[in-house]
Parts: structure tokens; C-alpha cells; sequence
């Protein structure tokens, strides 16, 4: 049974992501409303341009790809898998480096001091709990059939 994306889970998606958005961008407003923070229109966006690192990494994994000749063996094909799920481990790290630097520039451009520093690792922690729970239960999902 193929699991496809049903378009009530996909807006379900969406008005949890709209709304943790706009909890979020409440929560900076009344920040800067409270604590005097200008900071706000002083946001360079070009820090937040990281399509052009995701594009030169899918490129470098297109062209590993393309050079990938059609297994003979065995050994060939159990080492394709081996080198293929190292290559899925190797890139973990920098998608979660990607989303780190994305939330630190986010609080460093509030300028909040101490307060950033704890918002961020919030931000952090509750990305990584998100993730790490939807992987869960898709693992849990598919194993029982739904």
C-alpha cells in the first residue's frame, strides 16, 4: 500500500505551519513592542539565501549519480547500499547546520542579548523535536499499515 499525501493531510500541514508562524512572528513583535527593540527593519535577507548552498549540494549528488555504473555483483550492489546510506548520514549534519544557522541569524537580527540565546536554542530544540517525532511516527505508521 503506497502512502500518498492526501490533500487534507497537506492542509492540516499548512495550518500548522501558518499558525506556528504567526505565533512566532507575534511572539517577535511583542518583543520588540516590550523591550524598545528597532532591530526589526534592519534585517539583511541576504543571510537567509541558502538556495544557492542546496543547489551546489544536489548538483555535486546529481554528479556523483550520474557517474554510478550499473552493478555487476554482489559486492557491487551491497556496497552501492553502504555508500548510499553513507552519503544520506554525511548530509544529515548539514541540513541541521543549515536550519542552526538560519534560527541564529533570525535571533542575532532581534539583537535580544541574553534572551536570544535562549529563544534560539528554543527554536532549535523544538525543530529538532518536530522532526525527530514526524520521523517517528511515519516509522510507526507504516509498520502497522495505515
Amino acid at each position: 500500500m503506497a502512502a500518498n499525501p492526501s490533500i487534507l493531510g497537506i492542509l492540516i500541514g499548512l495550518v500548522f505551519v501558518s499558525m506556528f508562524a504567526g505565533i512566532f512572528a507575534l511572539t517577535i513583535t511583542e518583543f520588540g513592542d516590550n523591550y524598545s527593540v528597532d532591530a526589526i527593519d534592519d534585517v539583511d535577507l541576504d543571510k537567509y539565501d541558502k538556495l544557492a548552498e542546496l543547489h551546489a549540494q544536489a548538483e555535486e549528488i546529481k554528479g556523483n549519480v550520474s557517474q554510478v555504473e550499473q552493478p555487476s555483483g554482489i559486492a557491487d550492489i551491497l556496497g552501492g547500499f553502504f555508500y548510499n546510506a553513507y552519503q544520506v548520514l554525511a548530509s544529515i549534519p548539514q541540513s541541521i547546520n543549515f536550519m542552526y544557522d538560519m534560527t541564529n541569524a533570525g535571533v542575532d537580527d532581534m539583537n535580544l542579548g541574553a534572551a536570544g540565546i535562549i529563544i534560539r536554542n528554543a527554536l532549535f530544540t523544538i525543530l529538532l523535536f518536530v522532526v525527530f517525532i514526524g520521523i517517528i511516527l511515519s516509522i510507526l505508521l507504516k509498520r502497522d499499515g495505515l
